[in-house]
């Protein structure tokens, strides 16, 4: 499929998913209308996740799928999409593109380990996803940019660890220091 293709197929996933959240979830369903296209393209990502396309967001399944993910979003822009997309490269745990339901368990699990930390909600807000995808990079020590089993077993049992965790993330992940510093928190 050439790339104007793979476009336009995105932004059709996008249109249908906001049809359809308009009836499931109408103030998601707002979120999603009001981010730009390069916005609608990301979200086309996220629902490709999911669906193989358009006619796919037809199942329930699919949209409940898609909505846990994105509810779950504070303000949602572009760049938190591309953000999220990027964190779910890092779920999808067989290189396969789509998410199953144990790389969709990871993720939420993760998400609610990260949700609040700043905005003091069980949302996530833009700088939660920042942090989020710092610990994952961190967390891939190989570099190939997913997290192998050993990995993801040791970010799951360092995690644990709350507060002790972020302040071992604020000494040994640069990434994750920079990000605190420019936005001042106080971990």
């Amino acid at each position: 499929m050439n790339p104007r293709r793979d476009d336009l197929r995105l932004m059709e996933m996008t249109e249908e998913m906001i049809l359809w959240t308009r009836e499931d979830d109408p103030s998601l369903a707002k979120s999603m209308e009001a981010v730009d296209d390069n916005g609608k393209r990301e979200l086309g990502g996220i629902i490709g996740r999911f669906s193989r396309g358009p006619e796919g967001v037809q199942d329930p399944r699919i949209r409940l799928q898609v909505r846990r993910l994105l509810g779950r979003l504070r303000k949602m822009d572009a760049d938190m999409l591309v953000t999220l997309n990027r964190i779910l490269d890092y779920m999808d745990l067989n290189a396969d593109a789509r998410l199953g339901k144990e790389e969709m368990e990871l993720c939420l699990q993760l998400f609610e380990k990260f949700s609040g930390l700043v905005s003091h909600n069980q949302s996530l807000s833009a700088v939660e996803l920042d942090l989020l995808y710092a610990v994952l990079r961190f967390a891939d020590r190989n570099g190939n940019g997913r997290l192998e089993k050993s990995e993801r077993e040791s970010l799951l049992t360092h995690i644990q660890g709350g507060r002790s965790f972020l302040r071992q993330q604020l000494d040994e992940n640069p990434d994750f220091l920079r990000i605190a510093q420019e936005h001042q928190l106080n971990l």
